[in-house]
This record gives C-alpha cells, structure tokens and sequence, in this order.
C-alpha cells in the first residue's frame, strides 16, 4: 500500500490508497470510517469528526496485500535502461532470437550498440506495471545463462521519488551498477549488498556453499541505516563494501554465480503483519514475555530481526520509528526482544513509562535471495543473508531528510563496462524440493604424496571410506595394490606436485578435489574410495522422478588411466561382484588450465529398490607419472522427469 503525503492530497487518492477503485465523483469521508492505518490509528466511526490533516496526512491504510507468482511476471521493453532506441537489453521470444519484443518472459543483453555501461531491465508482475506495494508478496525465479566475464547484477530497487517507472529504467538503471544504494542486489562476481539483520556466529556453516563464512555479520555492518546500507538512497552514491554480506569477502559464492553453466537466482518477497504481547519496564529496550496468541513466540512464528514495531493502543510510551534489533527465543519460557532505531537498527529504542503488558505489532517485508542449480531446477537454498527486512525509507545525502519509499520492483541486468552477454529468463513455476547431495571435497585435509586422504570427521565427506579397506579382499581387480585417492587443496596453478599433468585448481575454483598421485610407481595401482549408504527408494521425493549421479572429471597428463564407476548393496566389494556403472578413458583436456569435464550416470534402475547401494570411484592403467586423474564437485541429485 502506498504512503498517503503531506500536501495536495485528493480524495480520489485515499480511494487509490485504500485499495479500491478510485473515481471521480461522489467522493465522502465517511466511507473511510474504520479504516485501519499501519501505524495503529483509524479513521474515527461513528459521528465523530474527520480530519484530513489528523486521521489521514502521512499514513498507510491497511489493507490486503498483492501476491505475485513467478508466472505473472514478465519483462517489458518500456522498463530497459537500453532497450528503446537501443538494442542491447530487450525481451525476446527465444534465446537465438535478436528481435526485440515488448514482452516476454525471457531478456537478452548483448555486448554490441553499448551506449550506457550498465543496463538493467525492470520485471513486470502485472501488464505494463513493474510495481510491487509495501505490503505486497512476490517471488520470481530466473534462470541465468550468463556469458564472461559473468559480472550481473539482480535484485529489488525502490521507486525514489519518480512520477513513472519509466523514469527510473531511464534514470536509475543505465549508468548504475550494483553498489549503488538505491537498490538491494546480488552481483555475480560472488556478493550479496546487504549484510541483514542478525549478529552470525564466525562458525556459521553457509547453507549453498556448506563451508564457514568468513568476516560475519555482526553489530557493526547490521540492520538498515538509512542513506547508508543497500536499498535506502536514491543512488547518490555507492554503498561500502562494510555493509556487504560478508564485507570484503566478495568472491564467497563466485564457483555458484560466475560461471557459463545455467543456473537459477530466485527473489523471494513476504510481508508479514503480527500482533504480539509482552511486558516492559521504564527506559529499557527490552519486551519480556513476547507472546503470539497467548504461546511463547517461537522461531517459526514469522516474526524476524529488522522487522517494524509499532503499538496497536495509540500507546504515548510506545517508541516511534522502532525495529526488532534481535529476538532471544524462548529463555526460560521468556522470549525476549530488543528494540532498535529504524533510521539507525545499531541504536537502541526505548519504551518511556513503567511496567505494563502491551499490545503491539511487528511488520515488515522480508526479502531473501535464493539459488537452484547444483541439481537443476530443484531444491533451492537460501544465498546470502537469512533475510533482509526492506527499508522503509531512503535518503537524497547522507544527511538528507527521510523520505517514505512508496513501491519496489524486481530487475536484472548488467554490472561491467558493457563486455558482458547473456539471456535471462522467468520461470512458470518455482523450483520444487527434491532430494539431492553434493560433495565438493572442500575444507578436506590435502594428502598429495604416498598416502591416502582421510574424509575429515566434521564435514559433508566424513562418511565416505577411502582405501583397501573398502576391497572385499585384496584385489580390486587383478593383482594391482589398492591404494585410497590423494587430496589437493591447492589452487596454484598446478595443484598436483607433478608437471603437465592435473588441474590447476577444484571445480569453479573450488580449493578441494580427489585426484590420483601415480608418481614413483603408483601408476600401477588402483585407487579407490566410496561413498556412504543411499536408499534411494527412501531418500526421493518421487520415485517415479530421474535419479543421476553428476561430477567433474579432469584427465590431463600423457600417461592418464581410466575412471570406473561402480555400484553396489555392500560395503566393501570387488570388480567383478559390482556394477559398473560408467568408464571414462579417453580425456581431451590439453593442459592444467582445461575446463573441467561433466559426467553424469543415470541411477533409474535403483530408484525402487529398497536397498543400501554404495557408488566406489576407481581409477587404474596409467601408464607413468603424468597420470594424476582428478575428480571433484559430486551430487546425486532427483530431477524432475520433464524439465520444467
């Protein structure tokens, strides 16, 4: 819902504002009585007098929300910073498509015609209207077909003060990348531009990239400041990289979001409105007792750090302009939280009189940034902040005046000097929640020599087994000694110890892989590990779904053996008593830099079978020593048996 002003306002507006159908005529105050606004006033009932300057100048009318599914949407050509006159980001019909259309579900952006470096384009929820309420719900999902140097930008931008969207695409989304603070982005080099709302512990385990964030949110770089953190400018600068996801860590989610392969970024938008009760004492920042519907408040009652606070008893002690600056869940019965300066969320608010039981709200819209594409089209995890609670106002300066943001709309577009290319897509449906795994080997200690690496207890690798001990016997196959895989962590360049031979780093950067050291001899050994246990006919969504094995392979070297997948419903086996599922002998990469290969194995035929199966990597028949065969970045992941 929009923000009502302080001057000229017309009553037709109010009618606008309230949600209904505006007119022209017949226009009465008194069909505005009872009306809620979100400060937790209301229109007086009755016969009581009405005042346009009292009841209604500057305020928000409740009211039901907008909800936008990633279906509505839609790219429009009015709405490009360069796609009128220009023909650089524009709809198309299809990806080999150089036609401009005016709507479409699918953008391109080329690398040719560049008149402004940074083009972004608005997404429309509803025809020819990019606009999203301050109250409204909406979830979009893009697939992302990105070309190098992969350096995009998406998010939400705010309306700042313009009379059209128009006038933002042409004025806001040309010349601006993705630090500019009139906008809330992720930028594909690797960064989300807002840090959220919560003080994260050093050991965090981030949910995509499943290893230990570094330079964590803390009270320093947390919650909206106005006309400093992402989204609350008009862009009249760009933001420090202090308020950043992560800070100075900008390259954290690099291997996920710069890359040639497709993937999928969602915007995932919800308002939410909540009456709570708690006791409070004088001079103090702190609600005691927080309850919802007489329960102790629980983390699973959608209320959330930054979120808005407001009285709902026109309360004289209540504090203005206060946020929920953290919540302590459930102490002793006592869920606690502490109140925050919306202009500031790092000052603290204060209730002014002695204790009492309140009534109050929280509301606010909570933003989060999603990704799906290590398995396809499923099962999406969170990028970024858990969540970010958009403000609700901006700045022209840094010490301008506060100035109510009125509307947001969702964009996606570039963030380098015109060299990049690619196509962007809006999804029919979101992603569902299949079961997928991934293994990636990192934050493995590295074994590069005679020995064999340990999956490290702690970590996604600890239940693999690595070794003879995984033979039923002594021979894999033949005579040849068994010997578990080694372990690089190095991203040097040569990241095994022998020359021309092996990669020059993990998978996307990534800074762990298994490989095979056949210096001094081992060329004649078999390496071997496993996986854990799968019941797949346990594990999936939908036994009817395809079930693949997916990694990378790496084979350079002139003296490379083979890899040979195998299954099998025991625990240690042989060669003969499993199934090969797959061999890989003939490699085409050149040197260390050599992109690495995708394989992928069908699991159909176990999708049913309600049994443990064990997946056993093995590589042999090298012939010297530059034969170092690497694999990395492993998922068994259930897709959808029709791509969406």
């Amino acid at each position: 819902m929009s923000t009502i002003g302080q001057t000229n306002i017309k009553f037709s507006d109010l009618r606008t504002f309230l949600g209904q159908t505006p007119g022209t005529t017949n226009i009465s105050l008194s069909e505005f009585r009872g009306a809620s606004f979100t400060d937790g006033s209301s229109v007086p009932t009755g016969n009581s007098e009405i005042s346009i300057g009292t009841h209604f100048k500057g305020k928000t009318f409740e009211g039901s929300n907008n909800s936008f599914t990633t279906d509505d949407f839609n790219f429009n050509l009015n709405f490009s910073g360069e796609g009128g006159g220009t023909d650089r980001l524009y709809p198309v019909l299809t990806s080999n498509e150089t036609t401009k259309v005016t709507s479409s579900k699918m953008a391109k952006l080329t690398h040719s015609s560049v008149n402004y470096w940074y083009p972004s384009i608005l997404l429309c929820p509803q025809a020819g209207d990019p606009t999203i309420g301050t109250e409204d719900d909406a979830t979009v999902w893009i697939k992302m077909k990105l070309n190098s140097p992969y350096h995009f930008q998406i998010g939400i931008i705010h309306k700042q003060g313009e009379s059209t969207w128009a006038n933002v695409a042409s004025n806001a989304l040309r010349t601006r990348h993705t630090t500019y603070n009139d906008r809330i982005a992720l930028h594909t080099y690797g960064y989300v531009t807002h840090a959220g709302h919560d003080v994260e512990s050093n050991t965090k385990t981030d949910e995509l990239m499943n290893t230990t964030i570094t330079n964590e949110t803390t009270t320093s770089n947390y919650h909206n400041r106005i006309g400093t953190t992402a989204g609350s400018g008009d862009g009249f600068t760009t933001l420090s990289s202090t308020y950043y996801y992560l800070q100075s860590d900008v390259d954290f989610y690099q291997s996920k979001t710069s890359t040639s392969s497709e993937y999928y970024v969602g915007l995932k938008l919800n308002y939410y409105e909540i009456t709570l009760t708690g006791t409070v004492t004088n001079n103090s920042k702190l609600i005691k007792n927080v309850k919802l519907n007489n329960s102790d408040l629980t983390e699973d009652d959608n209320v959330y750090s930054g979120m808005y606070l407001n009285s709902t008893q026109s309360d004289p002690y209540f504090p203005s302009a206060a946020i929920i600056q953290s919540i302590r869940y459930n102490t002793g019965n006592n869920t606690e939280i502490d109140m925050g300066d919306e202009i500031n969320g790092s000052l603290d608010k204060t209730y002014g009189y002695y204790g009492s039981t309140i009534t109050f709200k929280a509301r606010g819209q909570r933003l989060e940034f999603q990704y799906a594409g290590d398995c396809g089209y499923s099962s999406p995890k969170n990028i970024g902040p858990n969540h970010i609670i958009l403000p609700r106002k901006y700045r022209t300066s840094s010490n301008g005046s506060n100035i109510d943001i009125d509307s947001w709309a969702f964009f996606v577009g570039d963030s380098t000097t015109g060299s990049n290319s690619g196509t962007f897509t809006i999804q029919s449906s979101n992603p569902p929640n299949l079961y997928e795994v991934t293994y990636n080997f990192a934050g493995q200690t590295a074994q590069v020599t005679t020995g064999d690496w340990s999956p490290k207890s702690g970590t996604e690798m600890e239940d693999w087994v690595n070794g003879s001990s995984v033979v039923n016997g002594i021979y894999w196959i033949g005579s040849k000694i068994v010997k578990g895989w080694n372990l690089s962590n190095q991203t040097d360049g040569n990241a095994t110890p022998s020359s021309y031979t092996g990669p020059h780093k993990g998978h996307n950067n990534s800074s762990g892989f298994m490989y095979t050291e056949v210096t001094s001899g081992r060329h004649a050994y078999v390496f071997l590990c496993r996986t854990p246990a799968f019941n797949f006919s346990t594990l999936m969504e939908d036994t009817s779904n395809d079930l693949k094995l997916k990694f990378k392979v790496h084979g350079y070297g002139a003296h490379m053996g083979g890899l040979f997948i195998h299954i099998s419903t025991s625990s240690t086996t042989t060669h003969s008593s499993s199934t090969q599922l797959g061999s890989y002998t003939s490699f085409s990469h050149t040197g260390h830099t050599s992109a690495w290969t995708s394989a992928e194995i069908s699991l159909n035929s176990y999708r049913t079978v309600n049994s443990n199966h064990y997946i056993y990597f093995a590589s042999y028949n090298a012939t010297s020593w530059q034969g170092d065969l690497s694999v990395d970045y492993v998922q068994i992941c259930e897709t959808p048996s029709l791509d969406v």
